[in-house]
């Protein structure tokens, strides 16, 4: 049963993810850092930082607190690799379902395509509706720990 819970939750959860923006839905943010240009300028994978960017991130990261706002972890870690807009999959409009950003900083990435669970080496950083920070999570970075927590929006 509890296995059924935690499928369901990563299921809901990955519903959530919006890539764009649809014309008409009124005044939405745009991505400034979409997948698709972050695998064209990378080229081949697979990538992995530079070790000025992996040393950056790795000691800047105690740095960052929930409530943070994106112009401030934008100071402490850097331009993202990535910006993923956030949205709910049960509203009518994006406008009315627009859940906030997720940035992604890539250390190393296995492949373009998906995420490897087991071996990327990733930070994903959570900002709600506002451009606050809530909640960080490391993939497979020795010493980094998750930080903060899911927005009760999603």
């Amino acid at each position: 049963m509890k296995l059924l819970k935690f499928l369901l939750t990563v299921l809901g959860c990955l519903g959530v993810l919006g890539m764009g923006i649809k014309k008409g839905d009124g005044e939405l943010p745009t991505s400034k850092h979409p997948y698709q240009e972050f695998v064209s300028r990378v080229g081949q994978f697979p990538y992995t930082a530079s070790e000025a960017k992996k040393q950056s991130i790795v000691t800047n990261y105690g740095r960052l607190v929930p409530g943070l706002a994106r112009e401030q972890e934008l100071q402490i870690l850097g331009e993202p690799d990535i910006e993923t807009l956030l949205y709910t999959k049960y509203a009518r409009t994006r406008a009315k379902g627009f859940l906030g950003w997720s940035w992604t900083y890539f250390l190393f990435k296995l492949e373009p395509s998906g995420e490897n669970l087991r071996q990327d080496k990733t930070v994903h950083v959570f900002f709600d509706t506002q451009g606050c920070l809530q909640w960080v999570v490391p993939r497979n970075i020795e010493g980094l720990e998750e930080m903060g927590s899911p927005s009760p929006q999603m």
